[in-house]
């Protein structure tokens, strides 16, 4: 209708961007909302190492067929034969073909990335996000209150427990695929976090 003005919330998730092979996505996406007299925030959202692992084991716990607690835990805690997908790769590649590139060269891409095509960067646990999507969209939150997302930590999962040697395998997977370089790089840039510098070789 003539002078309304309304937001269309649109989310890629695990069936949309693969921006290491075509990085001019967004670009194309904002220009083509411009021109038909829109603005696109484009925004990407991730979560320290830990957080994002310990969501990645529900998720495969929970798709997992036929297997028991013990067998899935013993496999994960091995590291032999899992198919672990950081967030760095899945912000480059998503459901893609991953390249086996230095981290450091995927890390300042992924970057890159965001500092080309992103309006808005927030990392889990250091920006509150519902503040975020109100502050950018100029929505008013129902009855003043927060939104607030469910809670994924949980230390239990259906009789799996989250372990020591997993919480050691998660760290090999984040020096292995970079995500741990990924979350210091973001730390710096986004938060003016030094710690960033001192893995620098």
């Amino acid at each position: 209708m003539k002078g309304e003005f309304y937001w269309t919330v649109l989310g890629s998730g695990e069936h949309g961007l693969a921006l290491a092979t075509d990085g001019d996505v967004l670009r194309r996406l904002r220009e083509n909302m411009e021109e038909r007299g829109c603005q696109l925030v484009a925004m990407s959202m991730f979560s320290e190492p830990l957080d994002y692992n310990m969501k990645q084991t529900r998720q495969m716990f929970a798709e997992c067929k036929n297997c028991t607690v013990t067998e899935f835990t013993e496999k994960l805690e091995s590291g032999s034969d899992v198919s672990w997908r950081g967030q760095l790769d899945y912000f480059l590649y998503n459901t893609g073909e991953i390249e086996a590139l230095d981290n450091k060269v995927k890390v300042k891409d992924a970057i890159t990335k965001l500092r080309e095509n992103y309006d808005l960067v927030l990392l889990d646990g250091k920006d509150d996000f519902s503040k975020e999507i109100l502050r950018v969209t100029g929505w008013k939150s129902p009855d003043g209150e927060e939104i607030v997302a469910a809670g994924v930590n949980d230390m239990e999962i259906g009789g799996l427990r989250y372990s020591k040697q997993m919480v050691k395998q998660y760290n090999k997977f984040d020096a292995k695929n970079g995500d741990a370089d990924f979350c210091d790089a973001l730390n710096h840039i986004y938060y003016n976090d030094l710690a960033f510098l001192f893995n620098q070789s």
